[in-house]
């Protein structure tokens, strides 16, 4: 049968891939019609497409050539794989990012690569132009390998994340969808220096949010790995101390860190050893607010100081900024708010509930939104790279995050009174997920924008929420 020629065509891959480098496996074909994801009636192809995805190789399946603006087919409908779209690039008169008639588009789609009169290799030798998705896919399992270049060990998500957020987003006509066609250079530069808006609370470097508590009873941290399921465990720090997890080290990993306000001093465990550093910066009555402002991969310690309403900034990079921006009583909302790659200065007013951004490309803007009893939870909830505004309403349990798109905004209630919002990219798929910590049962509860609800108890009386560190 056709299923199980994919499958062993698949495991064919799979066995390849321990003595041989492969970056992903390509499938222009497809089959039946679905108008979700297929997971369960594919599960034996799914399964195959699982094990690779676990070594670090990518599945880049056609979405197909049906014409369908409310679904695809499989196995391009699997979950797990990666399904592409076809636009036109100009070739033979085809208008330059317009989504193919003929190739099959719904909610659900990945990626958009060009498919239309594409020079490709025929049997013979010779060369003809094809149209279709089976053109499309290849584009795309061809960048995967260039990205894997770029970063061997990088995950099937990480990659599908720089290609996600970079890409050049292409509406189809036909159902209003807007997916993103793929931009490689701006991919190779995005899995080589992440975006500030999406790297949060990741002590395993697998690209997603851990669930992670302090103890400050006893000066302990806990995760949950979400690579693996396993909880780690560290001493570091006092109930007097400040939360200030970060990558400061640029493994792509969160370092356990705390900032000591009686002495200014900054603490730093080392993911890559487990070994320690420490270093005076700032002074008692100063907010930490640790980011990459200078775009290299590493956390900068920085503090904003109300008492003279300023910024000091100690860059990895090399040298010390001081910057004056805001006032007495504002509150620190460091984020990537221009999707430059680097974090921004910026300051939540509550008294009026005003968002003040100094954008590191942009320039400064201010924006109305909230109120004095709101939470800043800033963070890219909408995946196009850039940090939106946001805040939590504990009151009521509300979120209402701003678009940076278009600066509309939405709202959503998550949680209730005597929660602590705590939110981060949970399933790693580049957007920023609403999540709370209930001290109440020690209970966590993510609304992930791609994988459905997650509720687990983590944590005991007292603990804090380690993804709330930043939030006031």
């Amino acid at each position: 049968t056709y299923d199980s020629d994919y499958i062993q065509g698949l495991e064919r891959v799979l066995a390849l891939s321990g003595s041989m480098n492969i970056a992903s496996a390509n499938m222009s074909l497809s089959n039946r019609q679905y108008f979700s994801n297929c997971d369960v009636q594919q599960a034996p192809i799914k399964a195959v497409i699982d094990n690779l995805r676990s070594v670090k190789v990518a599945t880049i399946i056609a979405s197909g050539n049906n014409d369908y603006s409310d679904s695809m087919s499989s196995p391009a409908c699997i979950s797990t794989a990666v399904s592409v779209g076809s636009t036109g690039d100009g070739s033979g008169g085809a208008t330059v990012d317009r989504v193919s008639s003929f190739s099959n588009s719904v909610g659900f789609l990945n990626l958009l690569a060009p498919g239309q009169l594409i020079t490709s290799s025929l049997l013979n030798g010779s060369y003809g132009n094809w149209y279709g998705t089976s053109m499309a896919a290849p584009h795309v399992a061809g960048a995967w390998a260039v990205l894997k270049q770029r970063k061997p060990n990088a995950t099937v998500t990480e990659i599908l994340n720089a290609l996600t957020t970079t890409g050049v987003p292409v509406t189809d006509t036909r159902n209003n969808v807007a997916k993103p066609r793929i931009r490689v250079d701006a991919a190779l530069q995005a899995l080589s220096n992440p975006s500030a808006a999406q790297k949060t609370f990741d002590f395993d470097g697998d690209g997603k949010t851990d669930l992670s508590i302090f103890r400050p009873s006893v000066g302990e941290w806990w995760y949950v790995r979400s690579s693996d399921g396993g909880n780690r465990t560290f001493q570091f720090g006092s109930s007097f101390d400040r939360l200030v997890p970060a990558d400061y080290t640029g493994d792509g990993k969160t370092d356990i860190a705390f900032f000591r306000p009686s002495t200014g001093g900054w603490f730093i465990l080392r993911s890559e050893d487990n070994s320690f550093y420490s270093f005076p910066f700032g002074v008692s009555g100063d907010v930490p607010a640790p980011a990459d402002f200078d775009g290299d991969g590493k956390a900068d310690p920085a503090v904003f100081r109300p008492s003279t309403m300023t910024w000091f900034i100690s860059r990895s990079s090399g040298g010390t900024t001081i910057q004056q921006f805001g006032q007495t009583g504002d509150i620190p909302a460091v984020a990537d708010y221009d999707g430059d790659g680097k974090s921004d200065i910026a300051i939540y007013r509550p008294a009026l509930g005003q968002w003040w951004l100094q954008r590191s490309s942009l320039g400064a803007i201010a924006f109305q939104f909230g109120t004095s009893a709101d939470k800043p939870v800033q963070g890219d909830y909408t995946g196009d790279g850039k940090a939106d505004i946001a805040v939590f309403r504990p009151a009521s349990g509300e979120w209402f995050i701003l678009r940076s798109e278009n600066q509309t905004y939405y709202s959503f209630p998550f949680g209730t009174n005597g929660d602590i919002p705590s939110p981060g990219n949970y399933d790693g798929d580049g957007k920023a997920d609403a999540a709370i910590f209930r001290p109440s049962n020690k209970t966590w509860f993510v609304q992930k924008s791609t994988s459905g609800t997650l509720i687990q108890t983590f944590g005991q009386t007292g603990d804090k929420p380690v993804p709330n560190a930043f939030v006031p």
